[in-house]
Formats: C-alpha cells, sequence, structure tokens
C-alpha cells in the first residue's frame, strides 16, 4: 500500500502487478501484464513488491531471477537486481523474494536458494552479501572458533557457496589466521582452508562428511597439515565418514583412528562418530597397531560391540578419565571378555552408554563392568533390557550400581525392561515402580509400565527427566510428554488406536524427528475421514520438518491417512522414504486418484512396496519418486 492508500497486488498466474485505488472496481496495471516471459515489459512469477515514496514499483521477478524497477507510467521496467540467469556469483540471484526499498533507492533482496541477502545500491552491477561482514569476523567471539559449512538439518552438512569461501581465501583468513583457535569444516573445501594461510594458534579441528580416502591422506605427510603445528592440536572431532569409491574393509575406521594418534601425539580430546551404519563401526577384531595415546583424556566413540569398549579400557589409554560411547549391539558373545570384571578401572570418572537394540546380558555384562568404575562421578546409561525376570528399578540400581561408586555426584538414565507376561506372577504397577525412587533426590524421575495382553509382555520405562537420551523405545499411549531433542528414530505400538492428538504430542515432544514406524491395526475411534472444510476447522494440521523415513507396513489404513492426507500432516518436502505395501497404499489414495493424499504424496521421494513396482500410470501421483 502507498502514502495514498493505493492498494498494489502482485499476481502471480497473470505475470503482472496491478493497483487498485480506493472505490475501484478493475485496478490498472502498473508492471507487467503483457503475458509470461523475460523481456523488460513482462514478468515471470512477480512475488515480492515494494512501492517507494515516489510510487515506483519494485518487483522481485521470481521465474526470471531478476528485480525489476517500473517507474510511475512506465511501459517496461528497470533491472535493478540480478538480470544474469540464476546463479550464486555476486552479478546473480535464485529465485529472490522478499524485498525492501531504502531511501537511497538501495535494493535489499532475500535470495531464496542461495540463503543469503544481497545488497544492490542504485546503478550497481553486482551486488554484496554484507558490507559488515569484515567487522564481525574481527571480532574475537567469532573467531575463536570458524565453522565454514551449512548445518542443512539435524545431520546434514553443506559446503559454503563459492562467493562466500573466495571472500574469506582471498580477504578474511590472511588477516585473521593468527586469532582462529578452532575450525569446524567439511570434505569438500576442508583442504583449501587449511592451505589459504598457516593457523599458529589453532588448537581444534572438526571435520565433517568427509570420505574415507580423504581421512586415509588427510594423515599423510604431503596433505593440508602443513599449515598447521599438530603438536598444538589438543582436541579433534571427526563425524560421519563415507566410502565413496573405496572399497569397505573391516579396519579402515581402526587405521584412520590410529593415524589419529600418530598424527596428533598430545591430543586430550577426541569425538570419533565416524559413522551410524552396524557394518562402518569401529571394531578391534584384529585392531590396527598404533591405537593408544598418554595423553587422551576424552573420548566419544561409536562401537560395534561390548568387548571393543573394554579394549578402550585395557589400559591403552592410561589417562582416559571420561568416555562416551555408543554401541551397536550387546550381546552373549562379550562374555568372552568377563576374566576382566575383577580388574578395577580406577581413572574413568565420567562414563556414560547408549545401545539402541535392547540387551540380554545386562546383568551378566554391563553391570559387573560397570562395578569396576569404584571412582566414577558422573553415569549416565541409555539401554534397553530384556530377558530378565524383574523390572530394573530404582531398588536394583542402587543395590547393583549406585552402592559401588562412593564418588557418583550425578547418575542419568533412561532404561526400558522387557518382561514375558506369561512367567509373572505379581505384575508391578507405575506406583509400585515410582516408589522405589523416593531417594532419588537430584533429578525428577518418571516412570510408567505398558501391558500388551494380546501379545503377553510389558514394557516399564524409567528415566531422569533431564537426560539427553538418544535411543526411546516403543511409544504407546501411556506415554507422560515431555521434549526430547535428541530422539531421532521412533517405533509407535500400541493395542488401543492412536488418535489424532497422539501425533500433535508427537510431534511436539520429539521435534527432530527423522525416522518413524508405526505398528497398530487398530482403527482411530475419532476418524477424521471428513471432507469439508468446517468439519476439519478444529484440527490442527500437524509438522514434522525433519522426517525422511516413514514405515506404515503394520499400520491400519487409518494411520496411512494421517501421515498422507495433507489437512491432518505437512511432511518435508521432497526428502521422505515410504515403506508400505502397495495394496494399502493403492486403497487409500483410491488408486491414486484422491486429491486430499496427492499433496504429500508429491513429496515423497522415493517408496518400497516389498518388491512390487509403482505401475507407470500412477507415476504423476508421485512426481519426485
Amino acid at each position: 500500500m502507498d502514502d495514498e492508500e493505493s492498494l498494489y497486488v502482485s499476481d502471480t498466474e497473470k505475470h503482472e502487478v496491478r493497483r487498485w485505488r480506493m472505490g475501484e472496481k478493475n485496478g490498472t496495471v502498473v508492471a507487467g501484464g503483457n503475458g509470461e516471459g523475460n523481456r523488460r515489459d513482462q514478468l515471470d512469477y512477480p512475488y515480492s513488491i515494494v512501492v517507494d515514496q515516489d510510487h515506483s514499483v519494485y518487483v522481485s521477478d521470481w521465474n526470471n531471477h531478476r528485480v525489476m524497477k517500473w517507474m510511475k507510467g512506465a511501459k517496461e521496467g528497470i533491472i535493478v537486481a540480478g538480470g544474469n540467469g540464476k546463479g550464486d556469483a555476486l552479478t546473480q540471484l535464485h529465485y529472490p523474494n522478499g524485498l525492501f526499498v531504502d531511501r537511497l533507492n538501495t535494493v535489499y533482496v532475500a535470495d531464496s536458494k542461495n540463503h543469503r541477502i544481497m545488497r544492490w545500491p542504485q546503478g550497481a552491477t553486482s551486488g554484496s552479501v554484507n558490507k559488515r561482514l569484515h567487522a564481525i569476523v574481527h571480532d574475537s567471539i567469532f573467531t575463536n572458533c570458524l565453522t565454514l559449512m551449512k548445518n542443512v538439518s539435524v545431520d546434514s552438512i553443506d559446503p559454503l557457496s563459492d562467493p562466500i569461501l573466495d571472500q574469506f581465501f582471498l580477504q578474511i583468513l590472511p588477516s585473521i589466521h593468527h586469532k582462529i583457535k578452532w575450525f569446524d569444516l567439511e570434505s569438500s573445501s576442508m583442504k583449501r582452508i587449511l592451505l589459504a594461510t598457516n593457523y599458529p594458534n589453532l588448537y581444534g579441528l572438526g571435520l565433517y562428511d568427509i570420505e574415507i580416502e580423504t581421512a586415509l591422506s588427510f594423515f599423510s605427510g604431503e596433505s593440508c597439515l602443513t599449515s598447521i603445528d599438530k603438536n598444538q592440536i589438543f582436541e579433534f572431532v571427526i563425524k560421519r565418514t563415507t566410502y565413496g569409491k573405496v572399497n569397505l574393509t573391516k579396519d579402515m575406521n581402526s587405521r584412520i583412528l590410529a593415524r589419529i594418534f600418530t598424527t596428533f601425539s598430545n591430543l586430550q580430546y577426541l569425538n570419533f562418530c565416524a559413522s551410524s551404519i552396524w557394518n562402518e563401526q569401529l571394531a578391534f577384531l584384529n585392531p590396527y597397531p598404533g591405537i593408544n595415546s598418554s595423553t587422551l583424556l576424552e573420548l566419544h566413540i561409536l562401537l560395534v560391540s561390548f568387548s571393543d569398549c573394554l579394549y578402550i579400557l585395557d589400559g591403552r589409554f592410561n589417562k582416559l578419565h571420561t568416555l562416551h560411547v555408543d554401541i551397536f549391539s550387546i550381546t552373549p558373545s562379550d562374555l568372552r571378555n568377563n576374566n576382566q570384571k575383577k580388574l578395577p578401572i580406577p581413572n574413568i570418572r565420567c562414563f556414560s552408554l547408549y545401545c539402541e537394540p535392547m540387551t540380554n546380558v545386562y546383568d551378566e555384562v554391563i553391570v559387573p563392568h560397570l562395578q569396576r568404575m569404584s571412582n566414577l562421578e558422573k553415569l549416565s546409561l541409555n539401554l534397553g533390557i530384556c530377558d530378565k525376570n524383574t523390572f530394573v528399578d530404582g531398588n536394583e540400581l542402587k543395590q547393583n550400581i549406585i552402592n559401588y561408586m562412593p564418588q557418583l555426584k550425578s547418575f542419568q538414565f533412561y532404561i526400558c525392561s522387557h518382561l514375558y507376561l506369561s512367567n509373572q506372577i505379581y505384575l508391578p504397577s507405575k506406583e509400585d515402580i515410582q516408589h522405589t525412587f523416593r531417594d532419588f533426590k537430584d533429578d525428577q524421575v518418571i516412570s510408567y509400565i505398558d501391558y500388551f495382553q494380546k501379545e503377553q509382555y510389558s514394557l516399564c520405562h524409567i528415566y531422569s527427566y533431564s537426560f539427553k537420551l538418544k535411543y526411546y523405545y516403543t511409544i504407546t499411549n501411556n506415554f507422560p510428554g515431555g521434549l526430547f531433542k535428541y530422539v531421532h528414530e521412533l517405533l509407535f505400538y500400541d493395542e488401543c488406536p492412536f488418535e489424532h492428538e497422539f501425533f500433535l504430542q508427537i510431534a511436539q515432544s520429539f521435534p527432530f524427528i527423522k525416522r518413524l514406524s508405526i505398528k497398530n491395526s487398530k482403527p482411530q475411534n475419532n476418524k477424521l475421514c471428513k471432507e469439508s472444510k468446517n468439519d476439519n476447522q478444529d484440527f490442527s494440521v500437524i509438522k514434522f520438518p525433519h522426517l525422511i523415513c516413514l514405515t506404515l507396513n503394520l499400520a491400519h489404513d487409518d494411520y496411512i491417512e494421517e501421515f498422507l492426507v495433507d489437512t491432518r500432516i505437512c511432511l518435508l518436502n521432497n526428502n521422505v522414504h515410504l515403506n508400505i505395501f502397495y495394496h494399502q497404499l493403492k486403497r487409500v489414495t483410491h488408486h491414486f486418484t484422491r486429491d486430499t493424499t496427492r499433496i504429500n504424496c508429491a513429496k515423497l521421494n522415493s517408496l518400497c512396496f516389498g518388491g512390487r513396482r509403482l505401475p507407470k500410470y500412477a507415476k504423476d501421483y508421485f512426481p519426485h519418486v
């Protein structure tokens, strides 16, 4: 709206901007109006508009990747930003969106696909990202720890754009290199950044999304480490290695670990979370020589088995006091190392144990080795336990763990116990379990029990609420709520139906959930199958912004509708994989013709039908699969 209270509307489908004065019925075209195109008298999907004090109209010309200025009464516009095709150069835009124009006619435009705000002074042939960048990068708060990559999602990383990297290489890094103490880098730009200049005060380094071959060459004599003092690196992080074109061998990550300790001889902190894929995690069946350190104090690591954890604790890291391990599985095969259980582990002060699959050797393997850590001050456990005769409760934790650790100051846990009902005479209640934690004063302890009469088993969940747990076992209607930001994968199972409100609570409690599986054959009681707008107005559309995998093979059709009908749940654009049986999807989508499921089906990028192929006539229904 301008200062005369005339209303300006960008009509994206007619490719024009129209002005409506007070009382007018038809309005007047003030920009475009000559059909879709890229001539100066045309627009292609005009988006945001700004009207200045002279009633000139600025338009972000979306599909032409430019910003146009149409002076009052003009028959054609002037290009004031972009207009050189889509791209990320300083002379280009890529789907311009929001606009602002100041009193000097400087244009500020949201360059949407380049993830940047561009500034174009009047008459300029190129834009700039931010003139104040140099002032910011000379601030010690910024330069101490420098992250030169983009966190696209929870665990997805992209490199910075070439223009931004060029500015760092040529102008910024040479002037602040002596102030940088920590780098977080991704694989494609890592070598160029480290060789841009020398870094005399660098003590910490983080590498992300790096291929095995690159990681191995990184520690070779001719690598990019020549620009830093390797003896001065005290902290090192390497996360999410990928295998690229290299043939997988079992000792790949073991070799990298050995080279880390050889290269950084004074290392004190190491976070080596190479991969969450089981056959790419670290194992020490035939350990590579050189995996030891006399300086390492803290280690975060992903391992295949509990035996690998014992390998780390056998004395090869004699100053290690903090150990955080995430283990793929803890099985009876780990019992072969049980002969070590009588030897103390006196140096460990802080220990965290995470394991996603349930273990049936909690009492035989885990508890005895925890009892060896007599000087422990902080303990965290995230476990599922099966094949016991009783639930793990507060009394058992005190008797078998806490009483063996006189120095213990903090104990955080999430433990889910699995019990078969057929073996039980007495079934404890939630109140019975909760009463066993009456002496736990430091944290709020939550407990609840799920009894599944049809399948004859039960689950008991106990956890300290402040714990940053990663694995939450089966979710049912008894879930008490809370916020769990670090849980990325869930299974929903119950013998009672899940209503729409249940999924709303889940989206709020697990905001970064990535993988969901549903096992429930019961139809919803309050099924939202009404198609009219009025019938659905009281229900909130649920968003799962990070969801990438959905498994519905064992779900009733109501839950398939819950996720595919767009008025109930909003899926992430073009990034969701769906596991489902062909006949289920065909039935719910009405033979791939149903309009209310079309939007969410168009957001799927892959399908698994368990062997069936998608028929040709249905491919238009899944345009991104």
